[in-house]
């Protein structure tokens, strides 16, 4: 059995009331699932950790705790609505892999109770506001040039015998 390591994802609350986003691609109202904000956010914490990354739909469905089918609708969808940049990479012409290069920000709103009727009025709508970048942290994949390590500059107390056993 592998054990699970204590990793977080952050779940805003304004992603938790919001039952819709606003579409980039041209600013239609897209209703989005509980699925659809589980694979937002593990796909933002991918790309806010690496820069670039290719991740099958498996792989996510293992992190998310979905099916191969509802990630693959969920990652449809903001695709087609322009919240993820992605490209197609063909692995010896056989085999079709997506670079993820950039997850979105999304522009939240909740929709009210749809009414009933032709002469109905349109849904209530209520602008929740756009995801800030920098709730995402900036943790990064540290760097690595030809196996070198950076100088680290200490402080003068740290090298003090007296102070040995405070570590």
């Amino acid at each position: 059995m592998r054990e699970v390591g204590d990793e977080y994802y952050k779940y805003p609350k304004m992603l938790m009331i919001a039952n819709a986003f606003v579409s980039r691609e041209d600013g239609s109202r897209v209703t989005i699932s509980e699925a659809d904000k589980l694979v937002y956010v593990v796909m933002k914490a991918r790309n806010a950790f690496f820069d670039r990354h290719f991740d099958k739909q498996s792989d996510i469905a293992a992190l998310c705790g979905l099916t191969e089918r509802k990630v693959g609708d969920s990652l449809r969808k903001f695709i087609e609505h322009g919240v993820i940049d992605c490209s197609c990479v063909k692995n010896d012409g056989q085999w079709k892999n997506y670079e993820y290069h950039k997850v979105h920000c999304l522009e939240l709103v909740r929709l009210g109770v749809k009414k009933r009727g032709d002469n109905a009025p349109p849904r209530d709508e209520t602008y929740i506001g756009v995801l800030s970048e920098s709730l995402w942290g900036n943790k990064k994949k540290p760097k690595v040039n030809n196996n070198t390590v950076e100088h680290v500059e200490y402080p003068e107390w740290y090298f003090n015998e007296e102070r040995l056993n405070l570590f």
